[in-house]
């Protein structure tokens, strides 16, 4: 093909083209898309009215203890009435302890900061007991009169008052006479009828209390499983007159109590570390057609700042949601389930402010499990939705290393714009 070819050919090529694009251009754009909507398609946006959302706080069946994963134990009293203790398992032995021959000349605890403390102040100043308890604590084990009383009146074999350095390890000596009666009881030998091993039975544990003139509650390092940090647990350090040896602590918990003071019951919305406080959210749906299709659903909630508190670290910025299910609404196990489903993220205000507004979004999968149940066709029942603070699901542990607690407006609130809000859109087929 020569040149004078190629030339006769192009002009004409151009002009189909040209007639090509022109003739696309020309499609109405109101119909792309019509052969995959159905005509009878009807999108509605719905706000759930206040009686169609109720909402009840109350404390959690969850355990701060390093068998659930913590690695935090706090201890303190705060000004507003909060009360913490942490509780230590010294699990590693030695038959120094059992030889009555091996003179015990010094004991020191030894303790690593985690950079917690309950106040936003510059204050420093802590002070706690160490105290022997004469039986151990469960996996389980969460604040009650009976084990307060139990730790109120155990003997003290030791205190810490100064300043509490954000990460510098804390080391003080304990008082020798108690401490020395303490390690050579808190555990026993007893023999295996089914081994010729014998059997370790630890039958004491330590316990940091609160003091009376303490003025917030601070964060210790616990029992871990991390081998990096396993030098860093509580330690014993056991001085002899010929040696030395140290024993350090492998299950860790710690329990708190709030002041009546802090909202929790019917129509509160409550979220709260240590103790801890959570809400059950339940949304009455009748006003949805159960065979709508939801597409989005957006929880809102706005922060109580008067009744709200934070530490340290900072202000709270997210929050978890769980999937309620029917032992949700048992007393043995409020508030226990542990399923994540959701997370609710603290609305930015700018490049560096956040606003006193969370909200929840990508609930439309939950929503439609609910519907799915009510039209018997699957799905989850609707036993409502868990919300709390964060438990090392994402990036922080909220939860179970802080005293931290947000308090919402509920359906009370004298301004209607600081109630919650529930949006949803959904779709159905309109009758023909």
């Amino acid at each position: 093909m020569n040149l004078r070819t190629i030339h006769t050919i192009l002009p004409p090529l151009a002009g189909m083209l040209l007639a090509l694009l022109v003739g696309a251009c020309n499609d109405n754009p109101t119909t792309i898309g019509d052969d995959y909507i159905p005509n009878n398609v009807q999108f509605t946006t719905y706000t759930l009215h206040p009686e169609e959302i109720e909402v009840t706080s109350d404390l959690a069946a969850v355990s701060n203890s390093s068998s659930n994963g913590n690695a935090a134990v706090l201890v303190g009293r705060d000004d507003d009435g909060t009360v913490a203790h942490g509780l230590l398992s010294v699990t590693e032995t030695s038959p120094l302890f059992k030889d009555a021959a091996r003179q015990i000349t010094k004991v020191e605890l030894q303790m690593r900061p985690l950079n917690y403390r309950s106040t936003r102040d510059s204050g420093r100043e802590i002070s706690f007991d160490v105290v022997a308890l004469d039986s151990t604590f469960g996996p389980n084990e969460q604040w009650s009169d009976l084990l307060a009383a139990r730790i109120a009146s155990a003997p003290v074999i030791g205190s810490f008052s100064g300043n509490y350095p954000d990460s510098t390890v804390i080391n003080f000596e304990l008082n020798l006479a108690a401490a020395t009666d303490f390690l050579r009881s808190y555990y026993q030998i007893r023999p295996n009828s089914t081994t010729p091993t014998d059997t370790i039975f630890i039958v004491k544990t330590l316990a940091l209390r609160a003091r009376g003139d303490g003025h917030r509650i601070v964060s210790f390092l616990g029992a871990t499983s991390t081998a990096s940090l396993d030098t860093l647990r509580p330690t014993l350090k056991i001085t002899f007159a010929d040696t030395s040896h140290t024993v350090r602590a492998g299950v860790s918990n710690w329990v708190a109590k709030y002041p009546a003071s802090l909202p929790i019951g019917a129509s509160k919305i409550t979220l709260a570390g240590g103790a801890p406080v959570r809400t059950l959210l339940k949304l009455r749906l009748d006003s949805i057609p159960a065979t709508a299709t939801i597409h989005q659903t957006k929880l809102e909630l706005r922060i109580d700042t008067a009744n709200s508190r934070y530490g340290s670290v900072g202000a709270t910025t997210r929050m978890v949601g769980y999937l309620g299910d029917v032992a949700t609404l048992s007393q043995s196990t409020y508030l226990a389930n542990t399923k994540l489903r959701l997370t609710g993220y603290r609305i930015a205000q700018d490049s560096v402010n956040f606003t006193d507004q969370f909200r929840y979004v990508g609930m439309a999968p939950l929503l439609t499990e609910w519907l799915q149940a009510i039209r018997g066709t699957g799905g989850s029942p609707n036993y409502g939705l868990v919300l709390g603070l964060d438990r090392g699901v994402l990036s922080s542990n909220t939860e179970a290393s802080s005293v931290d607690r947000l308090v919402f407006f509920g359906n009370d609130a004298a301004d209607p714009s600081l109630r919650p809000t529930v949006t949803i859109t959904y779709s159905t087929q309109a009758s023909r």
